[in-house]
């Protein structure tokens, strides 16, 4: 009976390697469909070379959207791919919250579109700021869940790096409330608190960095505390 049980849980229990492979791939994808959804002229050999350069400058809101998410998605795929540093087994529960979260990854060109092309109206920047709301909660799901099962992680794992991942993920959850609510207000500029969360992270890599140093020596993979 209890060798059935101990099946039945082994089943269950999965390598990590898979969902790490198909996150970097919906990522590459993602980030590469960025730039796609800024437009070209209709008919370029048609446009009038003089009217070329107000043409790009009025692209303007699209190119600071697209460098804006790009750098957003990379701090994204970082995130995860220094959760999954420590994180050695998953379960079925902590799979789908990845593909779920993958989800809205593969939505976001479709939203930075939406706001580039109108970053005035509230609704388009509702719409790209609960996007990322939507990534930097599954993020802190998945964390929460995985630090609640220790057999998951690597035993090495610093307590206070599984805190500070915790904060950092709050942080960046209460930085796209505040740029929701000014969504309402002054859309076009609603997203400039991102910008603070940028320090932030580089803030609290340096911390990691330093905790990572205390580390005993040993065979690492994946990106590494600090190396970012």
């Amino acid at each position: 009976m209890g060798e059935k049980q101990s099946d039945q849980h082994n089943k269950m229990v999965l390598t990590s390697d898979r969902i790490q492979s198909l996150t970097d791939g919906i990522f590459a994808f993602a980030m590469t469909l960025l730039v796609i959804n800024i437009d070209l002229p209709k008919a370029p050999d048609k446009l009038d070379p003089q009217l070329l350069g107000k043409y790009l400058l009025s692209l303007r809101p699209d190119f600071i959207h697209y460098v804006l998410s790009f750098i957003l998605l990379a701090l994204f795929w970082i995130d995860h791919h220094q959760q999954f540093y420590y994180i050695k087994k998953i379960n079925r529960k902590i799979l789908w919250i990845n593909i779920f979260n993958l989800l809205f990854v593969a939505l976001f060109p479709f939203s930075t579109s939406l706001m580039g092309d109108y970053s005035s109206q509230p609704v388009a920047a509702v719409f790209f700021i609960s996007n990322l709301l939507v990534i930097g909660l599954f993020l802190f799901w998945n964390w929460s869940c995985v630090t609640s099962c220790p057999d998951f992680l690597d035993p090495n794992l610093d307590n206070d790096v599984i805190i500070r991942e915790k904060k950092n993920r709050l942080y960046f959850i209460l930085i796209s409330l505040v740029c929701l609510v000014l969504a309402f207000i002054v859309p076009e500029w609603s997203t400039i608190p991102y910008v603070l969360s940028f320090f932030r992270y580089s803030n609290f890599r340096q911390k990691t960095r330093n905790s990572g140093n205390k580390l005993p020596r040993r065979k690492r993979r994946g990106i590494q505390p600090g190396e970012i």
